[in-house]
């Protein structure tokens, strides 16, 4: 009698363990699909705060953009190489340009005394910058399209690196020649 229910009692008892090992599994398989749901639920969350703060940024982008596009002086962004990243409407008319021709164009070609355009051995870039932004405004000869010469007023501004990009120059740049021929007439009329 032993030996006919041995067997079954043995069969009894693996089906017992596959039971409780299907169990395991099935409690395991629950708690990783909640594990699962948690983490789709936090990727979503986050998904959406960085749509959100793409929105923000090419909101602000946009914002500065707008405060460039309408600066009443002409504006560009020149990179370490000498070319011409970023310009205003303003700079483009400034110097005779087609709206957004300037960007890629050396920035020696509208003014020809930038940055070592003499050919004399150049000083590095921010060392040239920083010389600049502490001497203030200066004074230099732009070069128009149409090769025509004027005086122009420059204010630097060194730009931190952003993104990828190593630092850059701002600079703001005003025609000067009624005001040149203003304090001629003036020193003219002093002489008198």
């Amino acid at each position: 009698l032993l030996a006919d229910v041995i067997p079954a009692v043995a069969a009894d008892m693996e089906l017992l363990q596959r039971n409780i090992k299907t169990q395991e599994l099935l409690e395991e398989t629950q708690l990783q699909a909640e594990r699962m749901e948690a983490q789709a639920a936090q990727l979503e969350e986050q998904s959406v705060e960085m749509e959100a703060q793409q929105a923000e940024l090419l909101a602000t982008e946009q914002w500065y953009r707008t405060i460039l596009e309408y600066t009443p002086d002409g504006a560009v962004v020149v990179s370490p190489d000498d070319t011409i990243i970023l310009s205003n409407p303003r700079a483009d008319e400034l110097f005779g340009y087609e709206a957004g021709s300037l960007v890629g164009m050396l920035i020696q070609k509208l003014i020809p005394t930038a940055m070592g355009a003499d050919n004399s051995p150049r000083e590095p870039f921010e060392d040239y910058i920083q010389r600049r932004i502490r001497q203030g405004a200066y004074e230099v000869t732009g070069v128009h399209k149409d090769g025509s010469r004027f005086p122009v007023e420059v204010h630097l501004n060194l730009l931190p690196a952003v993104a990828g990009r190593g630092v850059a120059v701002f600079a703001s740049m005003r025609d000067i020649t009624e005001r040149k021929a203003v304090q001629d007439e003036m020193r003219r009329a002093r002489e008198i």
